[in-house]
């Protein structure tokens, strides 16, 4: 075994663990900014609904005004 073989083994081994911590922690960011991501979405899927909801209440009020207007003009 010559010098420059051993010199790069001695070099690879700390590249590859400091390769494989960076991955690890990529990966968990990655993970935490998912679930940030999710919850929201959740979270404006949620408020949509409400919204959703008041917009039919108050769509059926304003036609059921319109129609008891319309009858008494009748």
């Amino acid at each position: 075994m010559n010098c420059e073989t051993h010199e790069r083994k001695q070099w690879v081994e700390p590249v590859a663990a400091i390769l494989m911590a960076l991955a690890t922690l990529s990966t968990a960011w990655c993970s935490f900014e998912s679930a940030a991501w999710t919850r929201q979405s959740n979270r404006l899927m949620n408020e949509f609904n409400a919204l959703e909801r008041k917009s039919g209440l108050l769509t059926m009020q304003g036609t059921q005004q319109a129609s008891i207007h319309a009858t008494m003009f009748m």
